[in-house]
């Protein structure tokens, strides 16, 4: 039971690297029609990047509940309505802003290859360090960290399933010899394994918000300083 929480980790790690697909095989062409239009004077940056937002998020919110909902069944989380939307909000802002990282290096360069490497390179490095692959690592990385939202998606999961309430159980070896289990429940984990609090949840929801937004504006801003001045 623990091991199949931890290995969600992974799983939120992956979905950035499949919204990357979107920066690279559609995203292109729609750069090359605006660049084109906005040539012409038809419209700017601001309008393109509202209706290209606007026609995808339903999408991803669709393709993110068929993932949340097969994964929570598959892995066995536990299920009910406040711990899927935790998880469906997650997955979705992990999977934003890896199209947003995809969509600002797509902007900047014109080779596909270049934007697979180096946002594939950018999203496996945030997943390495998202705090269940690598629980100890340099003080320098663990700052540069807080701009992944990866890290605040990975955390906010895992405290909402391993709080409050799941009880965990061991084999006669694996116990003390008063019969107890090393790691007895899920704050246990959280505490003794993950180095984790369920009092940062506020924190990591707040983080997840900020970087669907702040990553999003860092976007436009790329797209409005490549088609002014380059």
């Amino acid at each position: 039971m623990c091991l199949s929480r931890l290995s969600l980790s992974p799983s939120v790690c992956l979905l950035p690297v499949l919204q990357l697909l979107n920066s690279v095989a559609i995203y292109p062409e729609l750069r090359r029609v605006f660049d084109r239009e906005y040539a012409d004077g038809l419209y700017g940056p601001l309008p393109f990047t509202l209706s290209y937002m606007v026609s995808e998020l339903p999408l991803q919110l669709i393709g993110v509940g068929l993932f949340c909902i097969v994964t929570y069944f598959i892995i066995g989380l536990r299920w009910n309505s406040y711990h899927f939307l935790v998880g469906l909000f997650a997955e979705f802002v992990v999977y934003n802003v890896g199209e947003s990282q995809g969509l600002m290096i797509a902007s900047l360069v014109d080779d596909i290859g270049v934007t697979v490497v180096l946002t594939s390179s950018i999203q496996a490095v945030q997943g390495a360090l998202s705090g269940a692959l690598s629980v100890d690592i340099p003080q320098w990385l663990q700052d540069l960290n807080y701009v992944s939202s990866i890290r605040y998606a990975v955390r906010l999961v895992l405290v909402d399933q391993f709080h409050d309430g799941l009880n965990l159980t061991c084999t006669p070896a694996q116990a003390y010899p008063d019969g107890t289990c090393f790691i007895p429940d899920g704050d246990a984990v959280l505490e003794d394994v993950l180095d984790l609090d369920y009092n940062d949840f506020n924190s990591y929801l707040i983080g997840l918000a900020c970087c669907f937004v702040v990553y999003r504006l860092a976007y436009y801003v790329v797209l409005r300083i490549k088609v002014t001045y380059f």
